[in-house]
C-alpha cells in the first residue's frame, strides 16, 4: 500500500514539472522564415546642434555698401553740378563770340562806307582807294571770322567780299590813265566813262550784300539807327543822290 502511494507521489511530480508555469513568461515563438527580403528599420540620424554664426560681419559689409552707394551717389551730383557749369560757361563763351562777330561785322561795314567815300568824285578824278583796307581783309576771312553767325550769314558776307575785290578790280582800270599822266581832255573817253559807272555800281551791290547778311542777324541783336530802324547799307556805300543825278 505504501509503495503504491509512492509511486503516485512521484507521477505527479513528473507531470507538475513538464506543465507550462502559470502567469510567468512563455518561451519565445520560433521565428518563421518567409521569402521575402528582410530589411532592418534604422534609427533616425543623430541631431547636431550647430551654434548661430555672428550677424556682425554682415551688419559691417551693409555698412559699407551704404557708404559706398552714397559716396556714388555724391559724385555723380557733383559730375552733374561741373557739366551745367561747364554748358553755362560754353554757351556764355559762345554769346561772346556771337557778339563779337556782329560787332566786327557792323564796323567793319561803317569802314567800308568811309573807303567807298573815295569814291565820291566826277570822272574825271582820280579815285584815292586803299586797296588794301580793313574791310578788304575783314571779309577776306570772313568764314572764320562771322562763323558764330550762322552758315547764311557767312555766305553772305563771302558774296560781299567777292563784289568788294570787283570793285577795287574796277576803280584800278578806271585809275590807270591818271598813273600813266595821261592828260585828260574835257570830254572823258567812252572807255574810262564806262569804268567810272562799273565802280559806282559795286559800291551799290557790296551795300545790298552787307543788307542781305544783316537780315541774317537776330533782330534783337541788330544795331539800328537811333529812331529804330535798321541800318541800310545800300544807301551808306551808293554814290549820293545828286552826284548820281549829275552823272545820268
Amino acid at each position: 500500500m505504501l509503495r503504491r502511494e509512492t509511486l503516485l507521489f512521484w507521477s505527479a511530480l513528473l507531470v507538475l514539472g513538464q506543465a507550462p508555469p502559470q502567469g510567468g513568461a512563455r518561451a519565445p515563438a520560433p521565428r518563421v522564415k518567409h521569402d521575402t527580403s528582410y530589411v532592418a528599420v534604422q534609427s533616425p540620424p543623430p541631431t547636431i546642434n550647430v551654434a548661430a554664426p555672428s550677424q556682425a560681419p554682415a551688419v559691417v559689409l551693409g555698412i559699407l555698401g551704404l557708404v559706398l552707394v552714397g559716396f556714388q551717389v555724391w559724385i555723380m551730383l557733383r559730375q552733374t553740378t561741373i557739366m551745367a557749369k561747364q554748358t553755362a560757361l560754353d554757351e556764355q563763351q559762345a554769346a561772346w563770340r556771337r557778339d563779337e562777330a556782329i560787332g566786327t561785322f557792323y564796323r567793319m561795314a561803317f569802314d567800308l562806307g568811309e573807303e567807298f567815300r573815295k569814291a565820291n568824285v566826277s570822272s574825271f578824278d582820280l579815285i584815292l582807294a586803299n586797296y588794301d583796307a580793313h574791310p578788304r581783309q575783314v571779309l577776306r576771312q570772313a568764314s572764320a571770322v562771322f562763323a558764330p553767325l550762322g552758315n547764311t550769314f557767312v555766305m553772305a558776307a563771302n558774296q560781299a567780299g567777292m563784289r568788294l575785290d570787283e570793285y577795287f578790280l574796277a576803280v584800278e582800270r578806271y585809275n590807270k590813265p591818271f598813273r600813266q599822266e595821261v592828260k585828260r581832255q574835257g570830254d572823258a573817253s567812252l572807255e574810262n566813262q564806262s569804268e567810272y559807272n562799273t565802280v559806282q555800281s559795286f559800291r551799290g551791290i557790296v551795300g545790298g550784300d552787307l543788307d542781305l547778311a544783316n537780315g541774317q542777324i537776330p533782330a534783337e541783336l541788330r544795331w539800328k539807327y537811333s529812331n529804330g530802324r535798321d541800318y541800310t547799307f545800300r544807301a551808306m556805300c551808293s554814290l549820293p543822290a545828286p552826284m548820281r543825278d549829275t552823272h545820268e
